[in-house]
């Protein structure tokens, strides 16, 4: 049961997602800003590993994952002027 609630709640976030890009986007460009979205994404699942391991490899796993927290956190800054303007 815990694991098909964490398959829905995981597996969901691409339509919360691709939903409020769509809301926030302006009506004529919804389709462009929604493609342009998923090509990010895209981007970072394949590069994202590749940059992980790398830096796993070079380094230590230890600051690979300080690299990806770092990163999830100056992901999210640049979100905040999106949230005063919604």
């Amino acid at each position: 049961a815990i694991a098909g609630v964490g398959g829905v709640t995981v597996s969901s976030w691409n339509g919360m997602q691709l939903a409020e890009i769509a809301r926030l986007a302006p009506r004529p460009r919804v389709a462009e800003a929604l493609a342009g979205s998923t090509i990010v994404i895209f981007i970072g699942y394949v590069i994202g590993p590749a940059i992980f391991a790398t830096l796993a490899a070079i380094t230590s796993y230890r600051y690979a994952f300080l690299f990806v927290a770092v990163t999830t956190i100056l992901a999210v800054w640049p979100l905040r002027a999106l949230r005063r303007r919604a």
